[in-house]
This record gives structure tokens, C-alpha cells and sequence, in this order.
């Protein structure tokens, strides 16, 4: 190990890591970064079917808080404690969510039904549950809000420059139990509706980006593991134009058998705040080998196409 005080370790400007002497109760499979500060976290069931009609309570993380009030005495302890679950009637394992323009926190879909068994196969799979919530960071509590049209198990949510939220993906409540794909869109005025004309297939989980023109582009191909029963050229990378509610193809990744990585809009910088989205690591199907593997888009290109960059230097499988 090298001197902690030496120049490559100056904390004071790169910050450090450090453990946190708290830990969460339950499975934190979803966490988000509330603007109060806090940490909600939450996983439903915890991906253990006995409590899938009867959902762990979410917990909220509090940090150690210094409030200096001239003399240098006052401090605020911070921890884990667990809030109320009521309201929350199914298991939101597994669901979509993302923050309101008014800093609240909508989560939507999770899992209605565990998958099942035929000789060794999970057949059914995971079911979705068609319901949607929302979280108040102030109040620290849950409201129940209307529900989707479809069941989604797996779904991604993207809060639009309009401030509604679209929701794509995820699989279906019922037979033929496979990727849902229906888009719908929520507003506060007027709940969940589902767009017509805009029918896509996308893999569970997405990777959405909003970019400067307001469109979603979705970067393909694959990005979970469930590859039943689609071809692997099925899910090119795509723009939906929420404007005139038409999708744009734009082609697959250099790389189309990645799946479990992680994608990220780089920083939109002036003069032209262009996108660009890089796609980084995951592993090969089926699922045994992970990948170093990196490449970017950019949106200055025409047409834009996906161009391979600098491996990182480990593989990494379910990254984020």
C-alpha cells in the first residue's frame, strides 16, 4: 500500500472512501438520492417470495450532518431507520422509477408473480404488476397513484423535458408472459395513457437518455440477460421523437452480444451541448464471461454510429 499522505493520495482535492457505520435492514435493490439529502431505499420482496404480498418497508439514509452554528458544538447524527409502508398494497421489486420535476420520486410496476418451474425451466417468468406510486421526499411517505394499462417487470422510467414521465419495456403480467411493447406516458393531470402507433420491442430494463432535442434514445442492443425468445439482431439502437410519437433507427453497437453493462450521456458542453453516450462493460450471453468492452455515440456524427473506445482495465458484469 502506498503513503496515505503522499501526493497521489491528497484528499483534501480527490476525497477518499470510507465504510459507512450503518447498513440497510433489508435488500436495497432500488436507492435514490433524494433532495433533502436523504437516501431512500427500497426492494419490495427482496427477491424472496414469501413476503411478495407483504413487502419489506423502504428505509431512508441519513448521513452524518455538520451544522456549524458559530461555536462548533452542534452536530447531527445521521443513520437508518425504516418509514411507513402504507399504501404500498404489492411488491415493487423489480420496478421503473424516476424523480418528478418537483423533486418526488414515481416508481412504477414491479413484480406481480414469481416465476415458475418446468423441469428446471422458469416457465412462467417473473410476472409484472401494473401498479405505480409516489414518493414524497418531505413527508417521507407513499401515495398510491393510478394504475399503468400493462403489468411491467423490469421497465425503465424517463422523466421528458415536458415534465411527464415515459415508461417503456418490462414483461407482462400474463401469457404470453414475454417483453411488453407499449409505450405509455404519465402526467399529472391526466394519470397513465397509453401512445398508439409507437409499439417497439426493447429488451427489459432499458438504457434511456434524454437528449438536448428532446427526443429518448434508447442504446441497444441487449442490456439484460433474458434473450428468449428474440434474435440478437432484434434491438438496434433507436430515438423516439415524443413530438410527433415516431421512432428512428439508428443501428446496432459494435459489440451486439453485451448484455448487464451500463450506458451514460457524457456532460452536454457549449457551444453545441452535443450528446454523446458511451456503453461500457457487461458480459457475453449466456452469462458466463465479462467484458472490458467500451464504445461511444455521437450525436455530432452523421449519421451518428457507434465508434469503440479505450477497454476499461477490468471486465466488469452488472455494472453501473
Amino acid at each position: 500500500m502506498g503513503n496515505a499522505n503522499s501526493n497521489n493520495h491528497d484528499h483534501s482535492t480527490k476525497g477518499m472512501w470510507q465504510p459507512i457505520k450503518y447498513r440497510f435492514k433489508y435488500l436495497p435493490v432500488h436507492i435514490a438520492l433524494l433532495h433533502t439529502g436523504k437516501v431512500l431505499a427500497y426492494g419490495g420482496s427482496g427477491n424472496d417470495e414469501r413476503y411478495l404480498k407483504n413487502p419489506h418497508p423502504a428505509e431512508i439514509f441519513e448521513p452524518d450532518v455538520d451544522t456549524d452554528i458559530g461555536d462548533g458544538s452542534d452536530h447531527k447524527e445521521g443513520g437508518v431507520y425504516e418509514i411507513s409502508n402504507a399504501n404500498i398494497d404489492a411488491d415493487i421489486f423489480c420496478a421503473g422509477h424516476t424523480f418528478l420535476p418537483d423533486g418526488r420520486l414515481l416508481v412504477a410496476g414491479g413484480t406481480y408473480k414469481y416465476d415458475g418451474s418446468f423441469f428446471g425451466i422458469p416457465i412462467p417468468p417473473f410476472s409484472g404488476l401494473e401498479h405505480s406510486y409516489i414518493f414524497d421526499p418531505v413527508g417521507l411517505k407513499w401515495s398510491r397513484i393510478a394504475n399503468m394499462s400493462y403489468g411491467r417487470w423490469y421497465p425503465t422510467c424517463i422523466l421528458l423535458s415536458d415534465g411527464r414521465v415515459l415508461i417503456m419495456a418490462g414483461l407482462t403480467k400474463r401469457f404470453p408472459w414475454a417483453f411488453l411493447n407499449k409505450l405509455e406516458i404519465y402526467s399529472k393531470d391526466k394519470g397513465w395513457q397509453r401512445l398508439r402507433g409507437t409499439d417497439r420491442w426493447i429488451p427489459m430494463y432499458p438504457r434511456l437518455h434524454l437528449l438536448p432535442s428532446g427526443e429518448v434514445f434508447y442504446a441497444g442492443s441487449y442490456n439484460t440477460h433474458y434473450t428468449f425468445p428474440f434474435s440478437l439482431r432484434s434491438f438496434p439502437s433507436a430515438t423516439y421523437n415524443v413530438r410527433n410519437n415516431k421512432w428512428t433507427t439508428i443501428g446496432l453497437p459494435g459489440n451486439i452480444k453485451r448484455e448487464e453493462g451500463t450506458s451514460v450521456i457524457l456532460p452536454l458542453l457549449p457551444p453545441d451541448y452535443t450528446a454523446r453516450v458511451m456503453l461500457i462493460a457487461g458480459g457475453l450471453q449466456p452469462g458466463t464471461e465479462a467484458i472490458n468492452h467500451v464504445e461511444m455515440i455521437d450525436f455530432s456524427d452523421s449519421p451518428p454510429h457507434y465508434k469503440p473506445r479505450a477497454s476499461l482495465s477490468h471486465a466488469r458484469y452488472y455494472c453501473y
